[in-house]
């Protein structure tokens, strides 16, 4: 009896000493740390498993866990950290720093714009900045907003025929009106019988119109100056965009290339009116459908703008802008007389074409001086034409046939350079420059007659040239003091 009561309390010893041994409890302690700046990192969620037992880091990133012997797996958790996770060997107790890298937070492709609908702003001269955000909110024609439309409800400038895209700047007449675009003049006739103008709003950042201050580099001579500022690409990626319009449709591009340091923006428009033109045929009365242009009528407006910025070179861009608009009405009919059968071909054709290439330069400011450069050439081409043939036929049979052509197409070439220096003092600003343009104007009128296999062709009208060098000077008196004087 004894001797079982010994072995009983012998057995009962050694599971206890295995049982102490085996379920002790062990600490675990650290502190936690940013990876990069060597700083604690509070507020983090410390975990071990199995087990799942969880603390978090004090203000100084120092932690505290309990945990049984054992392999063991510690993790760390922290908002903006990448999440880490370490095992190891629990035997007796640990202490463990962890040190946490920082996770950066990628979002997707973010696109800032500043157009605001109330961005109409007027400038200390009384020039007026225009947004096509502002140009929206404008009265439109069959829901299309139009830059000319827009100009029309500004102060000092009067509106033309009703619906028309005219504008009447200070008494000038709707032809004295000068559209500048990167330093090139031009002028900007319309679409659609006088109803759009051809400048699409999704190709333009802003406008700005001078009425009755033209700094010294304009020069005068018109009622009134719009430069338009072509978009710019407003992010870092290839951007697109497709309008769908009742007038028309268009899409514009915009590509940064950083490796190069380029910027490249392109658009197009295409006109509508097969759409409209059928509709109108159906609503409108009978004697006003003679006078609408035909299905076949089109235009297109296209630009490209191409920018480069360097230490080296400074910046470099290029403009295209380009313009297209044809239409034509043809009327058949045929008369018979006797065994002989005419038949008649009237066909009138109107259209026009534009296009602007401008190349300006600004190299680094060298002496505190800025310069500018500006090559540009525009290329405006009027087309009117009236054709009639005639077909004489006889028990059937061909025997002549007579072409009339009157065709009046007025081309206007212009070619214009300019250098520019501007520089500032403490007091004084200046700009110093000297221009000139070359214009080239034909007329190209011809009329032409075929018949009986006999040719004439008769041509009126002599190319013009006309130089307009120029030399300005401007300057600015900036002191804190003004002072006005009038003779008694």
């Amino acid at each position: 009896m004894k001797s079982f009561n010994k072995i009983s309390i012998f057995w009962l010893v050694l599971i206890l000493s295995a049982g102490t041994s085996f379920g002790q409890t062990i600490t675990v302690r650290g502190r936690v740390f940013d990876k990069e700046t060597g700083q604690p990192v509070s507020h983090g969620l410390i975990s071990i498993n199995p087990g799942n037992i969880s603390t978090t880091s004090d203000m100084n990133g120092d932690y505290l866990l309990y945990s049984s012997q054992g392999i063991r797996q510690l993790s760390a958790q922290v908002l903006g950290y990448r999440p880490l996770t370490i095992d190891f060997y629990a035997k007796s107790d640990t202490v463990i720093y962890l040190y946490l890298q920082v996770l950066p937070y990628e979002l997707d492709e973010v696109t800032v714009t500043v157009e605001q609908v109330k961005n109409v702003r007027i400038t200390q001269q009384g020039n007026i900045v225009i947004t096509p955000a502002a140009m929206k909110e404008t009265p439109r024609v069959f829901s299309e907003p139009d830059l000319m439309k827009s100009l029309q409800l500004m102060p000092g400038v009067i509106a033309g025929k009703d619906g028309s895209s005219d504008i009447y700047v200070r008494g000038g007449g709707a032809g004295q009106n000068i559209i500048l675009a990167n330093g090139c003049y031009f002028f900007l006739p319309s679409h659609f019988l006088g109803m759009l103008s051809p400048v699409d709003l999704d190709f333009l950042d802003n406008a700005q119109i001078y009425k009755d201050y033209f700094p010294a580099e304009l020069g005068g001579g018109a009622g009134s100056v719009i430069a338009l500022r072509f978009k710019k690409p407003r992010t870092d990626s290839l951007h697109a965009q497709l309008r769908l319009g009742m007038l028309s449709s268009g899409f514009t591009v915009e590509l940064p290339v950083k490796s190069q340091n380029l910027n490249i923006t392109a658009g197009l428009k295409r006109g509508n009116y097969g759409i409209i033109g059928f509709m109108q045929k159906k609503i409108l009365p009978e004697e006003v459908i003679p006078f609408l242009p035909s299905d076949d009528y089109a235009f297109y407006d296209g630009y490209v703008s191409i920018d480069h910025s360097s230490e080296n070179l400074g910046k470099i861009s290029y403009l295209f802008f380009g313009n297209y608009d044809r239409g034509k009405q043809e009327n058949e009919i045929s008369s018979k007389n006797a065994d002989t059968i005419l038949f008649y071909l009237d066909r009138i054709s109107t259209g026009w074409k534009s296009m602007v290439h401008a190349l300006q330069w600004e190299p680094p400011a060298v002496n505190g001086l800025i310069w500018k450069l500006d090559l540009n050439y525009n290329r405006l081409t009027m087309d009117r034409e009236m054709f009639r043939q005639t077909e004489k036929r006889f028990a059937a049979k061909l025997f002549d046939v007579i072409k009339t052509t009157y065709s009046f197409s007025p081309t206007s070439d212009i070619i214009g350079s300019s250098l520019t220096v501007s520089g500032k003092s403490e007091n004084l600003r200046w700009r110093a420059g000297l221009s000139d343009r070359i214009r080239l104007f034909s007329p190209n009128i011809t009329a032409k007659n075929i018949s009986y296999k006999k040719s004439l062709k008769y041509t009126y009208g002599e190319t013009v040239r006309l130089f307009e060098p120029a030399l300005f000077f401007h300057h600015l008196i900036i002191s804190p003091i003004s002072c006005f004087w009038m003779p008694a």
